[in-house]
């Protein structure tokens, strides 16, 4: 099995949050998933992004 990234690992957790909160508010995820994935993209590492102060968009 291949190594993940911290990053990659990041993205699959935003993943399983978003279906989670589907169940819960159906199409309120999407938004949820948009704001995560636009947050974290720029950045290479999940340590860039914390070093960045990166704010919730």
């Amino acid at each position: 099995m291949e190594k993940m990234s911290a990053l990659e690992r990041l993205e699959s957790l935003v993943g399983v949050m978003v279906l989670v909160i589907d169940e819960v508010d159906p199409g309120g995820a999407e938004e949820i998933d948009r704001r995560i994935r636009t947050l974290i993209r720029p950045f290479s590492s999940v340590s860039d992004w914390v070093v960045s102060g990166a704010s919730w968009p």
